[in-house]
């Protein structure tokens, strides 16, 4: 549970979790589970590091779904659990930012809690290019944000922190290509459409289309909890959220 460092003793990123469990809402839960359990660091002092001009760094991922999962069955009592064990059930495991985890989120979360209730995606999943393909991709293998293998439907969250506009198009149009060879459908999604609700609300109507399960939005509540929901991902979150990178 403790590990002792040069500071003193330092709690594990489980035990972590669970401590949040008893004070966190849910929805800062599941985003601080995707943090531990994800390929990014938020960063709170920026001056500390080089490359944190974004709002966090790229590290080894802390954690996963199985160990958290695996530690909650050993600890007694049940403050925070109950919510503890929830938030695991859509954490999206193994994002690389804080805009994959709240896009994933706003996509997977049940209607019930403001989501749009679409199969839980697999985060950044590597897809391999037979050695035939190469010509088109000049890759060994592409990794998408988003993925739904049944479906083979994979969605990219379009950032511009790395790429010049000239540079990203080149680089989309060649990644569309070549996943084409492996009969794979790519949709990519802007952090402008994510802070837009009605731009979002087309991405996902064309996802549910794509992946052939219905989507309904006239529950009743749903806008008020959406609402919720959105805020606490996108104006709330990380400082990474925040910045819409």
């Amino acid at each position: 549970m403790y590990a002792l460092s040069k500071r003193g003793f330092v709690a594990s990123p489980e035990l972590t979790f669970v401590q949040c469990a008893a004070s966190e809402s849910l929805f800062d839960l599941m985003r601080i589970g995707a943090e531990f359990t994800g390929s990014y660091g938020i960063v709170v002092d920026r001056s500390q590091y080089e490359d944190a001009s974004c709002g966090f760094v790229k590290r080894e991922r802390l954690s996963s779904v199985a160990k958290m999962q695996a530690f909650l069955a050993r600890v007694p009592g049940d403050r925070g659990l109950r919510k503890a064990r929830r938030a695991l059930r859509y954490i999206p495991e193994n994002c690389a930012s804080p805009m994959e985890a709240a896009l994933a989120l706003l996509l997977h979360l049940p209607r019930s809690l403001g989501g749009y209730g679409l199969p839980k995606p697999h985060m950044n999943y590597r897809i391999d290019m037979r050695r035939g393909d190469w010509r088109a991709s000049g890759k060994p293998y592409y990794v998408c944000d988003l993925y739904w293998p049944d479906a083979g439907l994979c969605v990219e969250y379009d950032s511009t922190m790395f790429h010049t506009q000239r540079e990203r198009i080149a680089s989309d149009s060649k990644r569309r290509n070549a996943l084409a060879f492996r009969g794979v459908s790519v949709v990519s999604v802007t952090a402008k459409q994510m802070f837009d609700r009605g731009e979002l609300d087309k991405v996902a109507f064309l996802l549910a289309k794509m992946l052939g399960v219905r989507l309904s939005l006239s529950a009743p509540e749903f806008r008020s909890r959406q609402q919720a929901l959105r805020t606490a991902l996108l104006f709330e979150g990380d400082a990474g959220v925040r910045n819409r990178r």
